[in-house]
């Protein structure tokens, strides 16, 4: 029964896959779109659940095959694609690298092969045996079989199954002869509605043309009756609409004269068709309409006319222009100036005949002629024309000598002519002559010269005006008087500078003086240009002309002088007072003698010394001030000796003892003997810019260094280019002989490099290029440059110059700009680095260009990985003080806030309390991530389960949320030596924002596996790791903000701070590891993260537990006051007894005192003291008093290395500030019971 069986399954297997050849087929018919037939296909192949089929077409170029569709299952699609790293849609296959596709290809057989031999032409061995085992091919053979289109071979179709056999070729070679005729049938009707649509285009155009046309297109039959006409037709006689038009008689409706219609029919008769025939016609309202008609008759099958058609277009303006030039014309010639028109050449067009006499040349005669040798001065001409060129016109006039050696004077205006797109056509001058003119307004000026001379020269304002008021002259003076400039009063109303209360007795005596009376000593109020009021005093007379008066004229006087310097020093000494209380530099007056004494100071000065009130300053001595008694000596020998400071920098106190630097300018003041009276100064702090100016003289030396390098190296550069120049001039004398071993040279160099003609034609191209722009020796040979060597800005994306023309041009050694990209043939993009040479012969004649380059990709990418790192050095430098100065705040409000809630009675006093607790130690995180860019810090390890960590940090990150995470945690991961804290930190901010990215709910995976790194693929030491993966369903993140995600302070929230991101890269940094991440839009976004293996066992956690109270004698040192009380208060709650110390030295003073007595039974000490000495030396300090000590190092920078290795510095416990009570009496139980 078996044996049967056996028997018949072959036989049953054929007739399953002829059945599903006919579905297919049956399903495919019909379809006319090759994507469609494609997609039916894939989906009965897996749906049949037994073949797995493809379908792979040819490039354009005909070189690679490109897969169309695969009808893999889902899953195993993206397990295949994540081995190769590829998309299998869209992947494109070499013939030249696939024996059996080029079989099936280029020869058209059909092909029985196992899955793994196919693919393992495509992939290495091992990956390919890999994709085989994952698909569960591995025993699977294929069928491969041309598909064709029209006859011509278009591609390839292949069915995979373990069932197939020789004898099931026939079914497969008929799928794909029912999949090639579908495919045809889909590209004719592609073709067809290629072709309908072109042709509805055509009539489309056709038509938009004939409705659109500004001229007039028309037919009418032999009796003049109109059977067409276009719409312009219609609005241009007037008419409403088209078909108003249609049926109305040319001769009748439409010729002004009936009678030319016969004429323009006889015309026809005799020649055809008319061209260009004038003609007046009429609009509906009768008015006339000149136009030109190009006319034909049109005619019937048998050749008998049977109409006439023609375009029509209105020339009435033109007409009238013509009619209008004429008239110009006359003008011109009739005018007494000269007018010549030239070329742009400056040859004479036309002159009219005042030219003709001005020039002493018939017009005829200069028609034709260089304009310039007309003039005396022909360099002047040229001049006139280039101005005209560069401006568009020229106004100017000059003199010169005539023949008779008579004086000439002329003014000359001339203009560029263009056409209506304003392109140049010539140049028109108008010339006329002025010399008479000019002799008049020489006398003239030489009369006003006398008067102007007095007026000009006198202290007191001199005017003019007219019986209206206008003002039409006024003198330099009146400019001090008023504000305004003379010009500014021409033509104003004298009424326009005076008040209300001036203006009745302005009129008044403009009256009177209109009577012909004179004034003298009027005083009225006037509004200077400043808005301000001035009392002045004028005197006017009348103007007579012929004994009648036209005007007035006057002198005006400031009188308010004397007034207006009083208020102005009133007014300054208040600004004075008013700016020296305000100003923010500190400004003193002092006096000499015993030390000096301070008599004034602004509260400026006050506030920089650190003092509350002025008179605690003035009660000082100037000497106490000084830092020391040097800089106190210098001033007062510069005051002494020259009686000046300027910018001298010196380091005074303040009153809290610390120092600041400040520059001190100033001044003595002294008496009739050379006594000085005092001193007046101003101090400005300038200890942050000292601090900035010696940070920048470090940054400037580091510059320094660099460009030191950089020249180096570019010298080496150079040198090294000279040499190969040479070297290059010397092989061209034997070109021809080494052109051979030169081929060769080049194309085994690492660097891609193509030679040109000097046309830009690409005459070689080595392996390395061919690579890099994707064109082959044969291919490229032949092309310009700029084919094959595609190069466009990184930063613009704009085309770069071809670097031939660069070469060619300059005739030596260039570079191309920086970020220049090359875009290969598949669209590859690369970054390059490459330069330019001119190959010359023996003669140094340029034959050629050469251009090397390479690909520097992955150097950017280092490049900018390291700016990254450095980025977040800098700003962890800053962010480190600021927190932990921050840390010591809260040490002090946790403490207090704690100890006052143990203490209230109240409850909701309590309830605050304990609100303000829990908003401390949100700070206290927030401080967190601010210390994880401090610079040089280290994490506090300990080796522990990192899916433990993933598990824990998730589930408390998404509390509340509609966002669910699925883990993949393998038991078997290896354990990892991190801050545990740090790195939660991390996973909980790459949660948050995975759920932030899917408001309306879905999964996140949370994947954890052990990797080993061997290559450098990863910016990491080769060793053992954990990969850890946080990917989402989120919106994911745009190509150009992925590579800035981890920036500091880039975000594209509304409400984000920019530091989530950019804090666990700094994190992951420390803990030399490494994160990066890959997104797609609308997809999601996957966050990678390494972390090293650890060999250690893990370590047991500790609970923290209750408050633990105890007893003992404890030393605590802390510069701040507010921690020195909180922490001691909190110490005394515990049970212990508190001894506190300011800095180290103090500390170690008490230690050794008590040492005999009552020791101490414990020491808690500041980490940093700024200015003084802290925990880190005082201890080994304490250590040689007493190797026993039991000292716990406390500080706000977490991340500093002595916290992490605090046992190898002396330390027995360790507490970050700022800590609870119960962090505190923990390590404080530890340390005393350990």
């Amino acid at each position: 029964m078996k044996e049967q069986e056996q028997m018949d399954k072959p036989l049953r297997d054929l007739i399953e896959i002829i059945h599903f050849t006919e579905r297919v087929s049956t399903k495919i018919h019909g379809l006319l779109d090759e994507a469609e037939i494609c997609r039916v296909v894939k989906e009965e192949s897996a749906r049949s659940g037994q073949y797995t089929m493809s379908i792979v077409l040819l490039t354009d170029d005909k070189s690679k095959l490109k897969v169309a569709e695969v009808s893999l299952p889902l899953q195993k699609l993206k397990t295949a694609e994540k081995i190769t790293g590829l998309q299998l849609k869209g992947f494109t296959i070499d013939l030249e690298k696939s024996s059996f596709y080029s079989q099936v290809v280029e020869e058209g057989k059909t092909v029985q092969i196992r899955f793994v031999d196919i693919i393992s032409e495509l992939f290495p061995k091992p990956v390919a045996h890999l994709i085989s085992k994952v698909l569960g091919y591995t025993e699977k053979s294929s069928i491969l079989t041309p598909l064709k289109r029209h006859g011509e071979i278009i591609g390839a179709f292949s069915m995979t199954s373990t069932e197939l056999a020789d004898h099931f070729i026939p079914s497969v070679k008929s799928l794909a002869q029912h999949i090639s005729t579908a495919l045809e049938l889909a590209d004719e009707y592609a073709e067809r509605k290629k072709m309908e649509e072109a042709l509805k285009k055509s009539e489309e155009k056709y038509k938009s043309i004939f409705e659109n046309t500004i001229d007039i297109y028309y037919r009418a039959d032999l009796e003049g009756n109109i059977i067409l006409v276009s719409p312009s037709g219609a609005e241009l006689f007037g008419y409403e609409s088209v078909e108003e038009v249609i049926g109305k008689n040319f001769a009748k409706d439409f010729y002004y004269h009936p009678e030319d219609r016969e004429i323009l029919l006889r015309e026809l008769t005799k020649h055809g068709s008319v061209t260009n025939y004038e003609v007046t016609l009429k609009r509906k309202d009768g008015t006339p309409l000149v136009g030109e008609t190009n006319s034909r008759f049109v005619y019937d099958q048998t050749g008998k006319s049977v109409g006439v058609e023609g375009m029509f277009r209105d020339i009435t303006k033109r007409k009238k222009a013509e009619k209008n030039m004429q008239l110009l014309s006359a003008a011109i010639e009739s005018s007494h100036n000269s007018i010549i028109i030239t070329d742009m050449a400056g040859t004479i067009i036309y002159a009219n005949k005042t030219a003709e006499e001005m020039a002493g040349i018939p017009a005829e005669i200069m028609a034709g002629r260089d304009i310039r040798p007309l003039f005396p001065d022909s360099k002047r001409v040229e001049s006139m024309i280039q101005e005209v060129l560069e401006k568009g016109y020229f106004h100017k006039e000059f003199k010169y000598t005539d023949e008779d050696g008579r004086e000439v004077w002329i003014f000359n205006t001339s203009a560029l002519v263009t056409d209506e797109e304003g392109h140049p056509l010539g140049i028109v001058g108008v010339t006329r002559d002025i010399t008479e003119s000019k002799k008049a307004e020489e006398a003239l000026r030489e009369s006003e010269e006398k008067f102007r001379g007095i007026a000009e020269r006198s202290f007191d304002g001199i005017y003019e005006m007219d019986l209206e008021g206008h003002i039409t002259y006024a003198s330099p003076a009146i400019e001090r008087i008023t504000g305004y400039k003379p010009d500014e009063l021409q033509g104003d109303l004298f009424q326009n500078f005076a008040p209300e209360s001036a203006l009745i007795k302005g009129f008044q005596a403009l009256a009177r003086v209109v009577e012909g009376e004179a004034i003298k000593g009027l005083q009225v109020e006037m509004i200077r240009k400043d808005g301000t009021a001035a009392l002045v005093e004028i005197n006017i007379s009348p103007i007579l002309k012929e004994g009648k008066v036209v005007g007035a004229q006057g002198i005006v006087r400031d009188i308010t002088e004397r007034t207006q310097a009083e208020e102005m020093l009133r007014q300054s000494e208040e600004k004075y007072k008013s700016l020296v209380e305000n100003i923010n530099v500190g400004v003193y007056r002092g006096v000499p003698g015993g030390g000096g004494q301070f008599t004034d100071v602004n509260q400026a000065f006050v506030k920089m010394l650190g003092y509350d009130k002025k008179e605690e300053i003035l009660n000082l001595k100037v000497a106490d001030i000084y830092c020391n008694s040097e800089d106190r000596e210098k001033i007062r020998e510069k005051i002494l000796g020259q009686g000046f400071l300027k910018n001298e920098e010196i380091t005074l106190k303040r009153k809290d003892g610390t120092s600041i630097i400040v520059s001190d300018t100033g001044k003595a003041t002294y008496d009739t003997d050379g006594t000085i009276l005092y001193f007046d100064g101003v101090l400005e702090d300038i200890t942050g810019r000292k601090r900035t100016e010696e940070e920048l003289e470090r940054y400037r030396h580091h510059l320094e260094d660099l460009v030191k390098k950089r020249t180096n190296a570019l010298t080496r550069t150079n040198e090294q280019l000279q040499q190969e120049i040479a070297d290059r001039k010397l092989a061209e004398e034997s070109l021809a002989a080494e052109k051979e071993r030169l081929s060769v040279t080049l194309r085994s160099i690492g660097d891609g490099v193509i030679t040109t003609d000097t046309e830009g034609t690409v005459v070689l191209i080595n392996k390395v290029a061919e690579r890099l722009t994707g064109y082959t020796q044969e291919e490229a040979v032949g092309l310009p440059l700029h084919s094959v060597f595609h190069i466009i800005s990184e930063r613009t994306r704009s085309l770069c110059e071809n670097p031939v023309d660069k070469v060619l041009r300059e005739g030596a050694v260039v570079g191309l700009g920086n970020n220049t990209m090359l875009i290969a043939r598949d669209g590859t993009e690369r970054i390059i680095a490459d330069s330019g040479a001119p190959i010359r012969d023996r003669d140094s004649k340029i034959i050629g260009v050469i251009l090397v380059f390479r690909d520097i990709t992955e150097k950017r990418k280092t490049e900018q990985e390291l700016l990254r790192a450095q980025k977040l050095e800098s700003l962890g430098t800053l962010a480190g003080g600021i927190a932990h100065d921050f840390n010591n705040i809260l040490t002090a409000v946790l403490s207090n806030t704690t100890l006052a809630k143990m203490y209230a009675e109240d409850t909701k006093v309590a309830e605050k309390l304990s609100k303000i607790e829990k908003a401390s130690l949100q700070a206290k995180e927030l401080t967190q991530q601010l210390l994880t860019f401090s610079r040089g810090g280290a994490p506090i390890k300990t080796t522990t389960s990192i899916a433990e960590l993933i598990r824990d940090t998730a589930s408390f990150a998404l509390r509340g949320s509609n966002v669910r995470c699925h883990f993949y945690l393998p038991e078997e991961l290896w354990h990892v030596d991190i801050d545990e804290g740090q790195i939660s930190q991390v996973v909980n901010n790459l949660i948050i924002n995975a759920d932030q990215a899917m408001p309306e709910g879905g999964i996140i995976k949370a994947k954890a596996e052990n990797v080993n790194v061997e290559e450098d693929v990863l910016p990491l030491d080769r060793g053992n790791y954990v990969k850890i993966s946080i990917t989402d369903q989120g919106v994911g993140i745009p190509e150009k903000y992925l590579e800035k995600i981890f920036d500091p302070y880039f975000t594209t929230k509304q409400k984000g701070s920019g530091l989530g991101l950019s804090t666990c890269y700094s994190i992951v940094k420390q803990h030399d590891g490494y994160i990066t991440a890959e997104s797609e839009v609308g997809v999601g976004t996957t966050f990678y993260m390494y972390l090293p293996a650890s060999q250690k066992k893990r370590e047991k956690k500790v609970e923290v537990g209750e408050v633990i109270k105890g007893e003992g004698k404890v030393l605590l040192m802390d510069d701040e006051v507010f921690v020195r009380d909180a922490a001691g208060e909190t110490l005394q709650y515990l049970g212990y007894t508190v001894v506190t110390a300011r800095d180290g030295k103090e500390a170690i003073d008490l230690y050794q005192r008590a040492l005999d007595k009552e020791p101490f039974d414990v020491v808690i000490m500041d980490l940093t003291i700024p200015g003084g000495m802290g925990g880190k030396e005082a201890v080994s300090k304490l250590i040689e008093i007493d190797p026993h000590v039991k000292a716990i190092v406390a500080s706000g920078y977490s991340t500093d290395p002595i916290m992490a290795e605090y046992r190898e510095h002396g330390f027995k416990g360790v507490v970050t500030k700022p800590y609870t009570i119960e962090d505190l009496s923990k390590t404080l139980h530890g340390v005393l019971k350990g």
